[in-house]
C-alpha cells in the first residue's frame, strides 16, 4: 500500500495504449488526482500551426524536452506537411515531430475555447465510460496564484491499481456523456439502495 502523502496515480505501461495513469490506492469519489502545468495553453481551439511552433521555441529547455518526449504515431509524410503549413524551412523534419506530437496529445474544450498541451497530462487515455473527469484549475495563494492547471478529478470511487480514464471529446460531447457518467453513478446508488432493502 502507498504512504499517504505519495501521488495518487502514478503512470506505468498500458497494455492497449502504451502508456497509461493508474491509481496508488482507494480513491473516493470527488477526489482531486493529478494537477499539472501545462507546457503550453492556448485561449481557442483552432491554432495556427506556425503560432504552435513559436510557442515550441519559446519554452524553456526542460519544457521543449518534456513536449520531444511524448509519443508520434504520424507517418512521415503527415510530419512533413505540419511543417509546410508552420512554414519551416529551415528545420522541417523537426518541426514537424513537434507538432505531430502537439496533434496527438493535446487537449481541447471547444465550449470553454482553449486547448493546451501537457507532460504527464498526456498519458490519461480517452474512455466514452470515464472514470475521471479533467478541467482547467486555478491554484490557490502561494501555488502560483492565477495560473492555470490541468486537473484531473474521480468521477466514481475505484480500487487500488486502476487504469484512470477520462473523455477527451469536445464541447457538447464531452459534457452530455459527463451528464450521463454522473446520473449512471447516481441511479448505481439508488439500485444498491432498493438491492438492501429487498434482502432485509
Amino acid at each position: 500500500m502507498s504512504p499517504p502523502d505519495s501521488p495518487l496515480c502514478t503512470q506505468r505501461p498500458c497494455p492497449l495504449h502504451g502508456q497509461g495513469m493508474f491509481t496508488t490506492r482507494t480513491i473516493p469519489t470527488g477526489t482531486l488526482l493529478f494537477t499539472e502545468r501545462p507546457l503550453v495553453l492556448f485561449p481557442h481551439t483552432t491554432v495556427p500551426w506556425k503560432k504552435i511552433w513559436r510557442a515550441f521555441l519559446a519554452l524553456p529547455p526542460a519544457d521543449r524536452t518534456a513536449w520531444y518526449n511524448l509519443t508520434n504515431p504520424e507517418s512521415t509524410a503527415a510530419q512533413r506537411e505540419l511543417a509546410k503549413q508552420a512554414g519551416e524551412t529551415k528545420r522541417p523534419n523537426f518541426c514537424g515531430e513537434v507538432l505531430a506530437k502537439y496533434l496527438n496529445n493535446s487537449w481541447k474544450d471547444s465550449m470553454a475555447g482553449m486547448s493546451l498541451l501537457g507532460d504527464e497530462a498526456s498519458r490519461f487515455n480517452h474512455s466514452y465510460a470515464p472514470n475521471g473527469t479533467w478541467a482547467l484549475g486555478t491554484p490557490g495563494e502561494g501555488e502560483g496564484e492565477g495560473e492555470k492547471r490541468f486537473e484531473v478529478r474521480a468521477v466514481r470511487e475505484m480500487g487500488e491499481g486502476k487504469e484512470l480514464r477520462v473523455l477527451s471529446a469536445e464541447g457538447k460531447e464531452r459534457q452530455r456523456v459527463e451528464l450521463l457518467t454522473e446520473l449512471m453513478e447516481k441511479l448505481k446508488g439508488e439500485v444498491c439502495m432498493v438491492w438492501d432493502v429487498l434482502l432485509m
